[in-house]
């Protein structure tokens, strides 16, 4: 084998990894105007208390799942005269605020603000959590 083909190959694998490494962030498709791609840049943590535990998410690729569900939703207006039981609280820790988010079935809540959301993704956030 000659230099050059061995360059070739070497500079093949390289661009095959970079592409592996920014499939993530690309993969993220923003729905709604709560959950922005600024907010995804600058998240350190993901917190999310699940009765007497607390699951402290770092992990970058669980924490693009999470937000990937989150950021995927359609909003739509929310009714209060609707009661719903049990729900997940999820706070997400950037570098300058806290963002408070309970979620249950089609319904969301960020901070004091109530949505209907288009589809449940409650028990996926639980298995991406609590593996």
């Amino acid at each position: 084998m000659n230099k050059k083909y061995i360059f070739n190959c070497l500079c093949f694998m390289t661009v095959i990894v970079l592409i592996g490494c920014s499939k993530n962030a690309s993969k993220i498709k923003y729905n709604n105007d709560i959950f922005t791609q600024d907010i995804y840049n600058n998240i350190s943590e993901i917190v999310y208390a699940d009765g007497d535990k607390t699951h402290v998410i770092t992990d970058k690729e669980t924490i693009t799942n999470i937000y990937s569900e989150l950021a995927s939703l359609e909003f739509s207006p929310y009714n209060d005269n609707i009661q719903k039981y049990g729900h997940m609280l999820i706070n997400i820790k950037t570098n300058v605020q806290t963002i408070e988010i309970g979620l249950l079935s089609e319904e969301i809540s960020i901070g004091s603000k109530k949505y209907y959301i288009d589809k449940d993704i409650c028990s996926y956030l639980r298995k991406l959590i609590i593996k």
